[in-house]
């Protein structure tokens, strides 16, 4: 029971540190996901941590998930009452073996949801943005040239058959 409760810390300690990884690494995204010219700058922050979070997320339920339902079927013996004493049989599987397949699965549906959130709110910034510059373009009259000046002589149209 004191090599599981080791091989429990082990691996709580190594997904914690893979997830201290990746909040670390995303620090420097999130600078960089908006400018200064940028009026919205929240939604792309905001979008950045839910991203971040499904990755945290999907990284413990698959990783963490299942190495723990792989202690606990080795040392529990198929005896999972101690799994839901605590309150955790539904994360671990109770023990059961087919949870060290599914828990991967479940890690990866929640990166692809998150991401998917995340990249639809990307979007939406980028679109208000983007069409926050063409309105201030288009009242400095960037994207019209000027009008061409009046001519009083008419010229004919070679495409045009005159009868």
């Amino acid at each position: 029971m004191i090599a599981a409760f080791i091989l429990v810390w082990l691996v709580i300690a190594f997904v914690s540190w893979l997830g201290f990884q990746i909040w670390w690494n995303r620090r420097e995204k999130v600078y960089a996901a908006a400018t200064a010219h940028d009026d919205f700058v929240a939604i792309p922050v905001f979008s950045h941590f839910i991203q971040t979070f499904g990755e945290w997320a999907g990284m413990f339920v698959g990783i963490g998930g299942a190495l723990l339902t792989l202690i606990a079927a080795i040392f529990l013996n198929g005896d999972a009452s101690m799994l839901r004493m605590m309150g955790t049989g539904a994360f671990f599987g109770s023990g059961s073996l087919i949870y060290i397949v599914l828990n991967p699965i479940y890690g990866f549906i929640i990166v692809v949801v998150t991401r998917a959130a995340a990249e639809t709110f990307r979007a939406l910034a980028a679109i208000a943005n983007n069409t926050k510059k063409a309105d201030r373009a288009l009242l400095r009259g960037r994207y019209f040239p000027p009008p061409a000046p009046f001519s009083t002589v008419a010229t004919p149209n070679p495409t045009v058959a005159y009868s």
